[in-house]
């Protein structure tokens, strides 16, 4: 059996030494580089911690990992369901971050850590594009520089990667290092390291490991010597999906309110492979949704540097993340609100991009040109969206203003440890470092949630926070609450509204409007 050829096959065999330039100079500079951004980023998360900025998506790992470090191993998450931590997508590599919640108990460092992961996955992307530069290049030393300049550019520049390190906290940013460096080190042939690399993308959950399957089909098609490998990765990613989605441990992919319209005869139990053979069953579906995003998805890939699309490398990586995407109900996933969940893509496409700039260089001048011209106009369009679009990221979060936040700030500081608190989604993410929590948000309905504690705190805004339940759903809760609960009102201020509750004997649940079962 041989894989499936492709330009980057013609790369098996690289320049021969005495033929090859000087080694690239690039990797400092790249590190100044990226080291700036850092520094930005980081900037970035302190301004949006400050605002309270963090939603029910920060909530759900700050919850558990604040258990996990006071040693309840198997945390009871409170945000979307109540149901144990891992059977949101069995995300194990929450623990070992867990063992730092010493350092800072209030969930920033989850921030830090997060802009850290990404800046090194980029900086593994462009010593990949440095080592593909010096063993592949057929030009000269000037180009192969422009070109590596061109990828550090793409790289930094991505606007995409600054909004993925705006919106809370994600494990997608560690699952993307992780696989990055398991491809890398599976494309130099060093097993024992891309076998370990490949354990810990893994180790970031169902979702998150989805991206193995892209990067090992791409080894198939553009490295023939490690083929089996990445037949390897691919179907042990595949296999862990599977696995753990039949033990139950993938609740939070919500196959059936997202995908439910494939196959609306399977009801709640709606598995993986019934969504696969559901878009078989009805390509006129998958087409529609395909249509209603196009201009989503094109946004996304230009601001990665375009032409990586046309590598093996890349093109598998994009199908195998954004036909999920496309996919999916919901038309924010493929929107910048949601770039954190197909960050390779922005990674592998610099990276693809320089494999097809390599094999264009060895063709002959002609197509060296031809390269060079699309090469400056990937470089142009990722230049554009980038200007149009970095500037936006931290003011789309931070819907909670300075005022806001100082009210915010001494609500945290006041509400005991012990209370159970329901916050509007905008700003929930910092209340979050307690058993019981609850996010007032989308959908909006009555619904009921546990009462386990003698004070239940609310502290909800119709005006304040990056919201997603309409207004009209946040006063009928304020009313009942107000009324019905007869809860005392603490604080009105700055457009947060501030309730406790002392729930009689025998009440053992709460229902409200937009109340998040």
């Amino acid at each position: 059996m041989t894989p499936l050829a492709s330009p980057e096959a013609d790369l098996e065999e690289p320049v021969p030494r005495h033929r090859r330039d000087t080694p690239i100079p690039w990797n400092a500079l790249a590190l100044v580089v990226l080291a700036a951004q850092l520094v930005w980023l980081i900037l970035q998360s302190v301004h949006i911690y400050d605002r309270f900025s963090l939603t029910s998506d920060f909530a759900l790992f700050y919850q558990a990992w604040h258990a996990i470090s006071g040693g309840h191993l198997d945390p009871t998450s409170t945000i979307y369901r109540t149901n144990p931590y891992l059977e949101n997508h069995f995300e194990l590599f929450l623990y070992p971050l867990a063992l730092l919640e010493w350092i800072d108990p209030s969930g920033f460092i989850l921030l830090l850590l997060s802009d850290l992961a990404v800046v090194v996955a980029e900086l593994v992307a462009f010593a990949w594009v440095s080592e593909i530069l010096a063993e592949h290049w057929g030009g000269g030393r000037p180009s192969r520089d422009l070109v590596a300049g061109g990828a550090l550019v793409v790289l930094a520049l991505d606007p995409w990667i600054w909004w993925t390190t705006a919106f809370d906290f994600h494990l997608e940013v560690f699952a993307a290092l992780f696989a990055l460096l398991a491809v890398r080190s599976a494309w130099h042939r060093r097993w024992v390291r891309a076998a370990a690399w490949t354990a810990l993308t893994l180790s970031c959950g169902t979702v998150e490991s989805v991206v193995l399957v892209g990067l090992g089909a791409g080894l198939v098609v553009s490295r023939r010597a490690v083929w089996r490998q990445g037949v390897a990765m691919g179907a042990a990613a595949v296999a862990w999906l599977l696995a753990l989605d039949a033990a139950g441990f993938d609740k939070g992919s919500q196959l059936y309110t997202l995908y439910g319209y494939l196959d609306p005869a399977a009801g709640t139990n709606l598995s993986i492979s019934q969504v696969a053979l559901g878009a078989l069953r009805h390509p006129h579906l998958v087409w529609g949704m395909a249509k209603e995003k196009r201009t989503d998805l094109f946004q996304t890939m230009a601001g990665a540097g375009l032409i990586g699309l046309a590598s093996s490398l890349g093109l598998a990586v994009a199908v195998v993340l954004f036909v999920p995407a496309v996919l999916n109900a919901q038309l924010s996933v493929v929107q910048p609100e949601a770039a954190f969940q197909v960050l390779p893509v922005y990674l592998v496409f610099p990276v693809g991009g320089v494999l097809l700039l390599c094999w264009l260089s060895r063709r002959g001048r002609p197509w060296r040109l031809a390269g060079g011209l699309v090469g400056v106009a990937a470089l142009v369009e990722a230049v554009v969206v980038a200007v149009v679009w970095i500037p936006r990221a931290a003011p789309y979060f931070v819907r909670t203003d300075d005022a806001a936040a100082k009210v915010l700030d001494g609500i945290l500081a006041r509400t005991p440890a012990g209370a159970e608190v329901i916050a509007s989604n905008g700003f929930v993410g910092r209340f979050a470092g307690r058993t019981w929590v609850y996010a007032l948000e989308e959908p909006v309905g009555g619904f009921s949630v546990p009462v386990r504690s003698h004070t239940v705190e609310f502290v909800l805004s119709y005006s304040q926070g990056l919201e997603t339940t309409p207004k009209a759903t946040t006063e009928a809760a304020i009313g009942q609450i107000e009324h019905r609960l007869h809860a005392r009102h603490t604080v009105s201020a700055a457009g947060i509204e501030v309730f406790v509750w002392h729930p009689p004997a025998g009440v053992r649940r709460l229902t409200l409007p937009g109340l998040s079962p």
